[in-house]
């Protein structure tokens, strides 16, 4: 592709993935954990030690036993999944990624590395880690998130401005910020106010907080602040509190209420904006909006078909790298919507979160013609 730079930040945490049906036959799945991400899990004693079970308790205080010896998939963060695939495309990549100086930190740290990623370590005390639950049949997933402690993890004026330099300096033509929570959030804003408007800045929200009224403000003002934001069903479910199951999701209710949302903090003098919700095997749904007022019809984009899904896991990191790459070349904004699906679609073909990183080449969206 072309000699495009994208930077990325800021999750970089592990995922470990096991199957649902031998989860299940040790230790049943408390109700509403399933098809769900939880934050705030415990997870012990370290899941290197590979001779002992491990135990996960949920924020509730549920326990959930993982033996050993079952079968466990790796996957990295959404940041490292999208800087992996975007250098499969040729793409230049300078990233800021939350790994700390430990194994797992040092690991992510090489293979970013050998990929050709300028990386820069974001220190967290702990590199996050995330254990996985996995539905074989359905392919859905529940995630249970252990993240290191504020006290441990910060982004402080000092290392924003920092960032915000390097970024002005080296001027990229995309800005993803992806599985971005409450210690990014404040980063998030001022990148996107800070760089010249021909960036185009892209937010990833994650779900842990969506909907928590201490966060809403800030969430609220850095989504108004981006150019691009992808989010799912789920996350979107979290943030308005007015749908309950993925099958109530309705584009046309839904995508006008969170954009409302977004009224006091977009005076309209950054121009149009894109809000896009993925929703899994059911397509797309997006909608153009300017000052907290919908532009344009929402516009809902179903899957072609006969297309199969092996793994969703990263298919929403897939599509959002697909869509930045469709507006930097200035394509129509339901263009973008074809190239992220096409992307996510190659990345849904097997485990690992960045599967597309290995199967594809800077020639993969050629074959695109409308």
């Amino acid at each position: 592709m072309d000699n495009l730079l994208l930077a990325v930040m800021a999750s970089a945490n592990i995922e470990k993935m096991v199957p649902l049906s031998l989860v299940s036959q040790r230790t049943p799945l408390p109700d509403g954990v399933m098809d769900n991400k939880l934050a705030g899990c415990i997870i012990a004693p370290d899941f290197r030690d590979r001779e002992t079970a491990f135990e996960v308790m949920l924020p509730e205080g549920d326990i959930i036993m993982i033996d050993p010896s079952m079968p466990i998939t790796n996957y990295a963060g959404s940041s490292v999944n999208l800087a992996m695939i975007a250098r499969a495309l040729t793409l230049n990549v300078i990233g800021w990624f939350s790994m700390a100086d430990d194994p797992d930190g040092k690991a992510l740290f090489n293979h970013l590395i050998k990929r050709g990623v300028d990386v820069n370590s974001l220190e967290c005390g702990a590199t996050p880690l995330t254990i996985g639950i996995m539905d074989e049949v359905t392919a859905k997933t529940t995630l249970l998130m252990q993240k290191p402690s504020e006290s441990e993890y910060s982004i402080g004026p000092e290392l924003r401005r920092n960032i915000i330099f390097e970024l002005t300096r080296r001027t990229p033509s995309v800005v993803a910020m992806t599985s971005i929570g409450a210690v990014e959030l404040e980063l998030v804003r001022q990148v996107a106010e800070s760089l010249p408007s021909r960036v185009i800045t892209v937010m990833i929200p994650r779900v842990s907080i969506l909907g928590k009224p201490k966060y809403e403000e800030a969430v609220l003002r850095a989504m108004a602040s981006c150019r691009l934001v992808v989010i799912n069903r789920r996350e979107l479910r979290h943030a308005l509190n007015t749908f309950q199951r993925d099958d109530e999701f309705n584009p046309t209710i839904h995508l006008p209420q969170l954009v409302e949302r977004l009224r006091d903090f977009d005076d309209g003098g950054n121009g149009e904006r894109l809000l896009v919700v993925t929703c899994a095997a059911d397509g797309e749904a997006a909608v153009i909006h300017r000052a907290g007022e919908v532009a344009d019809d929402v516009h809902i984009q179903k899957p072609e078909p006969g297309v199969i899904v092996k793994e969703t896991t990263g298919a929403g990191d897939a599509f959002a790298l697909g869509m930045m790459l469709a507006l930097v070349r200035k394509l129509p904004w339901k263009q973008a919507l074809k190239w992220g699906a096409k992307l996510a679609v190659a990345n849904s073909q097997g485990p690992g979160g960045a599967w597309a990183a290995n199967h594809i080449g800077p020639n993969f969206f050629d074959a695109i013609t409308d």
